[in-house]
């Protein structure tokens, strides 16, 4: 299981001597359950993500990560989803 990171100044101060660090790294931080994709019971970004993963392929290992035992996505809506978080991106610039 990969680990997390801490950000800290040190981290900040590396990560900004290359591209942007949006482009390398993913980020995480706790749900906001009052953004615009909380439709009062769940995440409407986990489920988009999702309907547009239709080629996805969602039945091997699920890839590696830091967060899946606090992610809103995972417990939502399954290990199915995993398979698509690679693919959100954040960062069009």
């Amino acid at each position: 299981m990969a680990k997390p990171i801490p950000i800290d100044q040190e981290f900040v101060d590396q990560a900004n001597e290359g591209p942007s660090p949006t482009k390398r790294f993913r980020f995480s931080s706790a749900c906001v359950t009052g953004c615009g994709f909380w439709n009062g019971t769940g995440c409407n970004l986990a489920a988009k993500a999702l309907q547009l993963a239709v080629d996805e392929d969602m039945t091997g290992p699920l890839p590696k990560c830091a967060i899946r035992k606090t992610c809103r996505w995972y417990s939502q809506e399954g290990g199915k989803v995993c398979h698509t978080c690679s693919h959100v991106v954040t960062d069009m610039s």
